[in-house]
């Protein structure tokens, strides 16, 4: 499943408050550690049936950023029934498989 990119608040409220498993990456296109981890995601959303992935540009999108309270990018947050449940920072991809 292709990765799908959250371009206002609403959006990201509608994407996250779903019953399905959803996974949304904060990343910026300023950061050498979201650069490096970005293509591993879209990977992982290839390959993951039933997960809904989604992306956040934090630089253009700063007010979910701040509404959700994250620490730094990239943070990717899981979200089950519209609950956030587990988090990964930075490249340590694999905890969320």
């Amino acid at each position: 499943m292709p990765v799908t990119e959250i371009n206002s608040l609403e959006e990201f409220k509608t994407f996250t408050n779903k019953e399905n498993f959803v996974i949304v990456n904060f990343y910026s296109p300023n950061s050498d550690e979201s650069r490096e981890i970005n293509p591993k995601f879209e990977q992982l959303s290839e390959r993951c049936d039933g997960v809904e992935f989604y992306k956040v540009n934090v630089d253009e999108r700063l007010e979910i950023f701040e509404a959700e309270g994250l620490p730094s990018v990239p943070i990717f947050i899981k979200f089950l029934n519209g609950r956030k449940f587990d988090a990964a920072m930075g490249t340590h991809l694999e905890a969320l498989e």
